[in-house]
């Protein structure tokens, strides 16, 4: 029997339930609302969004999307390069930026934080995602943070 997609609600008397995605319409009708997603969930769906996968997708699409961008990567080689470069210097430079930002604060703690991001800013590729991770540690979120060492295609952004 194949494994159903499933979701966690909260039903109106506080009880947990696994159920199919395909009766969360009908949970909902009967005052159920969906449960918040827990470190192990929200760690797999991140990073399988960060790779460019759909979070809740399988193993037949996740095919079909590398097959496609290897495709891509073949038909435009020096475009899909320059991607990846402008990609990998912006968020260098944005990194940079905000170090020299917080750097200047009046603020003790806020100069302290942009002294490790400046030593993360000097490190190429690795920098962004490190800085991504430990923001999302500081924040309380240990999966995300966890999720940011993987990250490929979203270590490409700064907050």
């Amino acid at each position: 029997m194949p494994e159903q997609d499933t979701v966690r609600v909260k039903m109106p008397d506080g009880r947990m339930w696994a159920i199919p995605r395909t009766n969360l319409e009908k949970a909902k009708a009967r005052g159920a609302v969906l449960a918040e997603k827990g470190g192990v969930q929200e760690f797999g769906e991140g990073l399988r969004g960060s790779m460019g996968f759909s979070p809740e997708g399988g193993v037949k699409e996740d095919i079909k999307t590398i097959g496609s961008g290897l495709k891509e990567e073949a038909a435009h080689p020096i475009e899909s390069a320059s991607l990846v470069a402008h990609g990998m210097s912006d968020a260098q430079q944005a990194l940079i930026d905000k170090a020299y930002e917080e750097q200047h604060s009046p603020d003790l703690m806020t100069k302290a934080h942009g002294l490790i991001r400046g030593v993360y800013s000097a490190l190429p590729g690795l920098g962004p995602i490190l800085s991504g991770a430990g923001e999302e540690f500081e924040s309380g979120h240990f999966a995300r943070g966890a999720e940011c060492s993987g990250r490929s295609r979203g270590a490409m952004r700064i907050r």
